[in-house]
């Protein structure tokens, strides 16, 4: 007997008379399971760790036995006398049946709703064919050790399979060409892998099979050492650094020590789950278990914990967070969700509720408000429809293949989706017959795409899969260079501008350099956390975390002589209270974690909501403050919003909807209404008689406003706006603009008929900077003409002119403050109202409201104090969401605006005080910029005053420039943000769909198993996500997969 004294307690077990098992003993003294038996040595119950009881009945005759679950739920199971079942009902009384061929191989398997699959098999047992319920049949040919050779779908394409004479596989191919190639070892490990594009990877492998080294095509080494128990003691990135590893006895993972020498620790229990886990900065997190080994409590460095109830099934019952709030779920008698309550035992408790059909598919989700949407099924399982609380149906259909084929909308528009042979999306017809196409590499990496308008953007890869060129419609390269581990260490634009980065050894980014040399650093804590970014100025900013790693303050550098921003949190990371320069800020919150009250320097917020989350009303705590409630319809449409402060009768703003939730009417407190109407995209043509034409990829073409001016639009290859022209002005104001760019969008002149509209060429440097502006290191313009601008330590601008005008933010960056001439504004912005971004809702000089305004899915009114009386106005919209009309109390038309596409005024009628003008935005007319959140913009010249803080996407170049307003189409798309550019609401989006990689992959034969496992991993690429602009890089082909899995199952394995 050989004795083990550092491993853990063992099993201990009990019997019966009988010698049958009785109980068992796990290492922590848990009872792990009581079994009684009958007579005969048959369970008759089972008692589990939790105390749940199962038993069991018999009925000899008919060959049945019922079991009886915990929950009282009734199943039985009818077998054959070869031990086939026959029938299986569920706790629900549902019956599946199946038959079986004199081999005992299973023919046919019918749900409960009478839809059958149905299997053949070849003589050596081997399942050939699949045919579901729709008669869709996918088959397989098998070699004499059981390896599929080739698998055809239910389209009839094929995906074929050699092996090689020690029956490892050799090539994976199928129509489109091969997928990969292989060569082995003696054990049965790849040691090569050639993908699709022909590039190779390479493995290698200690004396006992494990991997020490691969190599990605191409040539990035990572290695691995192991003990002698197989385990992994350190891995080494193709950089050089290392990850270290250490082991208990029972080889659990004690520490792992970082590349940077931080080690994190692990403790387990004598069952071998893990009990606390200590980060690098000794913060312990621990974890709890019930006697059946689930995760019952964990609790957090900050002692807050969370816990979960489990019911029979292993299914949580409940769910208890941080804050102590309990999410209670219950399930059917087959084990099914049928509710989940939220907030339960609370007052702001609410339930929602499933039904499933006889298959066990969801056919109805029934929300907190009692508002149904049901779903229906075809035989295949797969959603044909879906009807929402109002009625409204979208519907889906397939290919043989359970690919979606075509999806049509409630207004009955098509859209029509056609793939290759390996599924990947290859065309999408839209509504209008126009097309966007995508061809793809052997990986199923996206290679082109080429959209309603013929343009093609065309992606390049490295052998690595990295995306290495962005080529746009007009030729026009974007390049990314990668170091060893594949972090991004250059990006060059199209006028060769090139922007580097620099990584530590945990792979973090320490710098980035622009063209012109300026750079900004970065450090990190012993988890992970940024702890310093010293910017393009030289200017350091320290941040502090709590034990949580949640932001807890960011110290601005000493020479700003400001004051520290500061966070707190409630239990579950809400924000409690906030400090900034403005002041302090505090946060209430309800049940489910919803704000209930935002305190303010400015102002106090309070708001309400119904039963499923949506805004139900705002309030002011100042004098005079807003006051808004919001009705919402069955499927959580905006219906109605009340300004309290308006006349009762006159203070109501609706809206409806057509099938497909666009928005066909606005009807305001003072009767007037706004129509719109849509084309066959759902895109926008008309509202209020503004009338567009919208060209193949939704870029607006035209429009005739109502008071009959006539504008015109073009666009280059890649979409910026090329000219603009304007006619039929009835106030005389006609013309045209053309504009030319460099490369990378920058505007290089602007030849202009048009009124107020300069022409003028424009120069730049490296940074994209304009010449004829002067900016600080960071990027920020400090000097424009005559005007001086000056910024914080987070790049806001803080004044212009030597604090002529003064401005204050939060520390969200919202402006609250501005101070002119010693007069003092200030701003009250709520960020929870429809339009889904922040908003001025009040502005107050002095004490007490002196202007506020009601919010729906747009700015609806303002109402200001004007010698004492409050007056009101409401804004009119044209398609692009700028305000075009001010009308008053009664309808009538106060004031007009005109304006260019940049946003510059073109003609003005009235004088109403309004500051918001151009697509709907904050106009601020001291300093002639127009505030969009995180940055101030500058319709003059289309550009932003700061460097984006969003770096954009590589596979989209236009996302990544540093200024430029809307991607250089400010007709096509919006920046509410001032971070990232969006389509406009008249816009329809291009979804793709890719070749998805498969969990596993094996087959038959042990040793043909076994390469098939190592074809899954070699199979897999790194960074693939990144490389495949965000979808999936396919792996094995899936027809095979799933045959393989068959028959590894059927062997065992």
């Amino acid at each position: 007997m050989t004795s083990y004294p550092s491993l853990a307690t063992p099993s201990g077990y009990t019997y019966d008379p009988g010698h049958l098992l009785k109980t068992e003993t796990d290492p922590r003294g848990n009872v792990a399971g009581t079994t009684i038996y009958d007579a005969a040595g048959r369970l008759q119950s089972v008692t589990d760790a939790a105390g749940n009881t199962t038993q069991y009945a018999y009925d000899i005759a008919n060959r049945k036995t019922t079991t009886t679950n915990p929950d009282t739920g009734v199943e039985e199971v009818i077998s054959d006398a070869n031990g086939n079942v026959l029938s299986r009902k569920d706790g629900l009384n549902r019956v599946t049946t199946f038959t079986y061929d004199t081999k005992n191989n299973l023919l046919t398997e019918t749900n409960a709703l009478n839809q059958t699959t149905t299997n053949t098999y070849d003589a050596n047992g081997f399942k050939t064919s699949v045919k579901n319920a729709l008669n869709e049949t996918s088959s397989t040919v098998f070699n004499a050790y059981g390896g599929p050779t080739s698998v055809t779908n239910p389209l009839n394409f094929t995906q074929s399979v050699t092996y090689d004479a020690t029956y490892n596989i050799n090539t994976i191919s199928d129509a489109l060409g091969q997928v990969a190639q292989f060569s082995w070892n003696s054990h049965g490990q790849p040691l090569t892998m050639k993908d699709a594009r022909g590039n190779t990877s390479q493995y290698q492998y200690d004396a006992y099979g494990n991997r020490t080294s691969y190599t990605d095509p191409e040539g990035h080494t990572t290695l691995s050492t192991y003990n002698s128990f197989g385990q992994k003691l350190s891995e080494t990135d193709p950089r050089g650094n290392t990850t270290t590893y250490t082991y208990d006895d029972l080889g659990h993972v004690l520490t792992m020590t970082n590349a940077d020498g931080k080690t994190t620790t692990y403790e387990y229990d004598a069952n071998g789950n893990k009990t606390a886990e200590v980060d690098a900065l000794s913060r312990r997190t621990t974890f709890e278990y019930d006697a059946k080994n689930r995760l019952t409590k964990t609790t957090y460095p900050d002692l807050t914990y969370t816990e979960t109830t489990y019911d029979f099934r292993d299914k949580p019952l409940t769910l208890r967070d941080q804050g102590g709030r309990i999410t209670k779920n219950i399930y059917d008698k087959a084990g099914q969700l049928t509710s989940v309550t939220y907030a339960f035992g609370t007052a702001d408790a609410g339930t929602v509720s499933y039904t499933y059909d006889d298959a066990g598919r969801k056919l109805a989700e029934t929300d907190e408000r009692n508002h149904t949407t049901t779903s229906a099924y075809d035989a295949a399982g797969r959603v044909l429809s879906v009807t929402n609380a109002l009625g409204k149906v979208t519907s889906f259909t397939y290919d043989a293949a359970g690919r979606k084929k075509t999806q049509t909308d409630a207004n009955n528009h098509t859209t029509t989706y056609d793939y290759d042979g390996r599924g990947r999306l290859v065309t999408t017809t839209y509504p209008d017959t126009k097309t966007v196409t995508h061809t793809y590499d052997g990986l199923g990496v996206r290679l082109t795409t080429t959209d309603q308008e013929n343009r093609t953007t065309t992606w390049t890869y490295d052998k690595a899969s990295r995306l290495r060129q962005v080529t746009d419609a007009l030729s026009q390269l974007t390049t990314y260079g990668y170091d060893a581990a594949g972090n991004k260490v250059s990006q060059t634009d199209a006028n060769s501008h090139t922007t580097n980065y620099e990584y530590d050894k945990l792979n973090r980014r320490t710098k980035r350099t622009l063209p012109l040399g300026q750079s900004e650093t970065f450090t990190y804590d012993a988890v992970g956390n940024m702890a310093t970014r010293k910017d393009f100025n030289g200017k350091t900013t320290t941040f502090g975390y709590d034990s949580l790693n949640r932001l807890l303050s960011k110290t601005p550098d000493a020479s700003f002589a400001a004051s520290p921003i500061t966070f707190t949190h409630t239990a579950t990371g809400k924000r409690q209270s906030m400090s900034d320069p403005s002041g302090t800020t505090n946060y209430t919150y309800d049940a489910r974690d919803r704000l209930l009250i935002k305190a303010t320097p400015q102002g106090t917020l309070s708001y309400s909501y119904d039963a499923t989350g949506n805004l139900s009303s705002l309030s002011s705590s100042n004098t005079n403050g807003a006051s808004v409630s919001y009705d919402w319809d069955a499927v959580n449409r905006l219906l109605a919003v009340v300004d309290h402060r308006l006349p009762l009768g006159h203070n109501t703003t609706s809206y409806s909807y057509d099938s497909a939730r666009n928005v066909v009417t606005v009807t305001y407190p003072h009767g007037l209404t706004s129509a719109l109407a849509y084309d066959g995209l759902n895109r926008m043509k008309s509202i209020n008689a503004y009338e567009y034409e919208i060209g193949p990829l939704g870029n607006p073409q035209s429009a005739t406003e109502p008071n009959g001016r006539k504008l015109s639009w073009t666009y280059d290859g890649v979409h910026r706006l090329k000219s603009e022209t304007i006619s039929s002005d009835p106030r005389g104001k006609n013309g045209s603009v053309d504009y030319t760019f460099d490369a990378v969008g920058n505007r290089l002149s602007q030849d202009s008929t048009l009124p107020g509209i300069l022409t003028g060429a424009l120069t730049y440097d490296a940074n994209d900077q304009l010449s004829t502006e002067q900016q600080d290191n960071n990027g920020n313009i400090i000097q424009s003409g005559s005007r001086n601008f000056a910024y914080d330590f987070e790049n806001q601008l803080k004044s212009m002119s030597s604090g002529a005008v003064a401005l204050q933010y939060d520390a969200d960056g919202n402006l609250v403050e501005k101070t002119v001439g010693g007069v003092i504004t200030r701003y009250l912005v709520d960020d929870l109202n429809p339009t889904g971004y922040a908003q001025v809702v009040e502005e107050s000089i002095g004490i007490g409201a002196t202007r506020r305004y009601a919010l729906g899915l747009q700015r609806i009114s303002q109402e200001q104090l004007v010698n004492g009386a409050w007056i009101s106005t409401f804004y009119g919209y044209d398609g692009f969401g700028s305000v075009r009309i001010l009308t008053d109390s009664a309808g009538a038309v106060t004031d007009s605006y005109d304006y260019d596409a940049w946003g510059n005024a073109i003609s003005l009628t009235g004088f109403t005080s309004n500051s918001y003008l151009y697509r709907g935005e904050q106009y601020d007319s001291d300093l002639n910029l127009y505030y969009l959140r995180a940055r101030w913009y500058n319709p003059v010249t289309g550009r932003f005053l700061s460097i984006d803080p969003a770096e954009g996407m590589r596979a989209d170049p236009r996302t990544i420039h540093r200024y430029i307003y809307a991607g250089g189409d400010p007709i096509g798309k919006v920046d509410p943000t001032g971070k990232d550019f969006i389509d406009r609401a008249m816009l329809v989006g291009v979804f793709l769909v890719t070749y998805k990689i498969p969990e596993r992959v094996v087959v038959l034969a042990e040793k043909v198993c076994r390469s098939w496992k190592w074809v899954d991993v070699v199979l897999t690429v790194s960074n693939a996500v990144e490389a495949n602009n965000g979808n999936p890089v396919p792996g094995t082909p899936k027809d095979i997969n799933d045959a393989v899995k068959n028959f590894c199952k059927a062997m065992g394995y």
